[in-house]
């Protein structure tokens, strides 16, 4: 009998009953099958994260741990993690090829949703490859989870499938037919509406696919959003806070200024007057992309020496909110570090980049103060 709402969700599994721990046991079990992420490498996105300061050592929470590729990456990062999965068989298979250097990690089988979570515990929570086997009526749930299990400020991690990488199916028709082998494709907005309540969504990108010689995973039917969790009063980002990214030509070391008075790279009206920065790292890569000059394209880590404000060219031109992160300050940036690792834009879509700034040059639009 149906009492409670939990009673409901309890009911409403038995729909896809066959999408519960057995299937998943005789899925992990099947080692040799080329399924794409039975590798033992980390996910491209993590290990990016990590190179650029995005990502920094902390209590974890991975949700769908799988075999533990994931999560033997971040104990080599000092990183202590609990690392959670519904399959035995993907446990079992973890312990065995669990390393000596992994102490830090704290295996445990079961459904996510039986945890016993303290609010606000975690640093980070990362899940690839969880949310998108959720059903429809536990997706209430899933951000509940999160957005407990997570300290304000601190950041969530999603990888999962776009619409070309799920099964294609409505929400009403996972429980009208058998629910296929692959789970729900999302596009950027579904993950936009779903999250932002709770989250300031820094990165929604494609995962980079990579090649068999490479030592990461990526796919590109994969979305990779990087999220910030809300505090209950939201403030401005501090460098305290936040990480905080530049992209130029110019070839600087750690404690140069970044000062204001340079020609800005969307017209040629007059210098700047502000000195403009992101809290996202591909917003810096755009700009070392399409930065002036002859040098190597490069991105740093920065910290602001005085007040910042949002960039209003975006907030209140494009995105309302500040989705994007984009700063400006009239004081100079300090360079705190380069960041070593970074994967550029794909050529076309750089290429059509470059002629939407010259056309606005040409045209004498002036998109940025």
């Amino acid at each position: 009998m149906i009492v409670t709402t939990e009673d409901l969700l309890a009911m409403l599994d038995t729909f896809l009953a066959d999408r519960q721990g057995q299937w998943w046991d005789q899925l992990f079990s099947k080692r040799d099958k080329p399924i794409p992420f039975f590798v033992e490498k980390p996910d491209e996105n993590l290990v990016q994260m990590f190179d650029s300061g995005a990502l920094r050592s902390g209590k974890t929470l991975e949700l769908g741990c799988g075999h533990g590729r994931n999560a033997r990456f971040f104990s080599k990062q000092n990183c202590e993690i609990d690392a959670v999965d519904f399959s035995r068989a993907a446990i079992e298979w973890a312990n065995e090829i669990a390393l000596s250097g992994d102490r830090k990690i704290n295996y445990i089988q079961e459904s996510i949703y039986n945890l016993q979570l303290k609010v606000g515990s975690y640093d980070i929570v990362y899940d690839s490859g969880c949310f998108h086997h959720q059903a429809p009526h536990r997706r209430g749930s899933y951000l509940d989870l999160v957005a407990t299990a997570i300290k304000p400020g601190g950041r969530f991690v999603l990888v999962c499938f776009s619409p070309e990488g799920g099964g294609g199916l409505t929400d009403r028709q996972i429980y009208e037919q058998p629910w296929p082998g692959r789970g729900i494709g999302y596009s950027a907005e579904q993950l936009q509406r779903l999250f932002s309540p709770d989250f300031v969504i820094n990165e929604c990108r494609k995962m980079r696919e990579t090649s068999e010689a490479e030592p990461v995973f990526g796919k590109d039917f994969l979305w990779v959003v990087s999220m910030t969790r809300r505090s209950e009063q939201p403030s401005a980002p501090t460098m305290f806070s936040q990480s905080f990214f530049h992209g130029t030509r110019a070839d600087l070391k750690p404690g140069d200024l970044i000062v204001a008075g340079y020609q800005s790279n969307f017209t040629d009206v007059k210098p700047l007057s502000w000195v403009y920065f992101a809290a996202t790292l591909d917003a810096a890569i755009w700009g070392a992309e399409l930065a002036a000059g002859n040098g190597r394209e490069r991105v740093y880590i920065v910290e602001p020496t005085g007040p910042i404000m949002d960039d209003p060219n975006l907030t209140d031109k494009k995105f309302p909110g500040n989705p994007t992160l984009s700063y400006r300050a009239r004081d100079p940036l300090r360079v705190v570090a380069e960041v070593a690792k970074w994967q550029g834009h794909p050529p076309e879509r750089l290429r059509q980049m470059k002629d939407n700034v010259a056309r606005a040059k040409a045209e004498g639009a002036n998109i940025i103060d």
